[in-house]
């Protein structure tokens, strides 16, 4: 088995580097890595990935965190091409940024599984990685500084948007790809449109993904939709002086006066007097005496 090292692969004043496969060597060689992990996203394609005794398929748009200890290589699937982008990270620069993140983001439930975490990207987040790459990558080389601190905002920004600790409505025994599209389906752009982008985010029929949530969660789509709907709402009249019609129509409403009825169901009050109590701003306004 090979051993890499950072010494061979990264940059001596660098703390990451980029390699963009565009047509992989199909049976790579076994190997793992002494002293750096590895972020890599499928941009194109399908790959058999083995990883510690396991064969999994990868298809466009996953991301995988690989821990220096696994061992893996790539084997070709089918007559497919494939395109990966792969980033590395000194140890150092991992274990600094995820001291940085704190206790709350738990690192462990990165480390210690016995396959390495993955994710599934949408277009557009695969799209503004390799954005990241190429702003990262066309750096003046003679300004290190300026790459490694690029490097390492990159770094946090993956692990928070894609690695960090599930949320807490999240089940635990939940299919992954369950959780994974409750994550993307809470998405402001989401709520508003409704149960039609909610279907098109879902990997399965519509009929298969009720009969999922129901047994998980206890609630149709449609239900879980409306409470996150509710919720939205909530945080945008703490937020601002957005007017509350606008803010029904926001989160999907077109009727005003529903708004009003569901919401005052869900908070036991108007959305004018939850204003009144939980908005919250950092600027003090002058009292006009009106």
């Amino acid at each position: 088995m090979l051993r890499l090292t950072a010494q061979e692969l990264i940059h001596p004043q660098l703390e990451t580097e980029f390699y963009y496969h565009r047509k992989l060597q199909y049976w790579t060689i076994v190997h793992d890595h002494e002293d750096f992990y590895e972020c890599f996203l499928i941009t194109e394609g399908s790959v058999y990935h083995l990883v510690n005794g396991v064969k999994q398929l990868l298809t466009e748009g996953e991301l995988v965190f690989i821990r220096p200890a696994d061992v893996h290589s790539y084997e070709r699937f089918g007559d497919e091409e494939v395109e990966l982008l792969n980033i590395n990270f000194r140890t150092s620069m991992m274990e600094e940024t995820f001291a940085y993140l704190g206790e709350g983001f738990e690192p462990a439930r990165l480390i210690d599984p016995a396959l390495p975490p993955r994710c599934s990207l949408m277009p557009e987040q695969v799209a503004w990685l390799i954005g990241q790459y190429e702003r990262i990558s066309t750096i003046n080389a003679d300004h290190k500084a300026a790459i490694r601190s690029a490097a390492r905002g990159l770094l946090t920004q993956l692990l928070v948007q894609h690695f960090a600790p599930p949320r807490a409505e999240n089940h635990p025994d939940a299919p992954r790809w369950l959780n994974e599209l409750l994550a993307k389906a809470c998405k402001r752009e989401c709520v508003t449109e409704g149960i039609g982008a909610f279907y098109r985010l879902a990997p399965y029929s519509p009929e298969h993904v009720c009969r999922e949530m129901r047994k998980y969660f206890g609630l149709t789509p449609t239900e879980w939709l409306n409470e996150q709907r509710l919720l939205h709402a909530a945080l945008l009249l703490k937020q601002g002086e957005t007017a509350i019609v606008d803010i029904g129509l926001d989160c999907g409403y077109s009727s005003l006066s529903y708004f009003y009825k569901v919401f005052a169901a869900r908070f036991a009050m108007t959305p004018a007097r939850y204003r009144k109590l939980h908005r919250r701003t950092a600027i003090p306004a002058r009292q006009t005496g009106y």
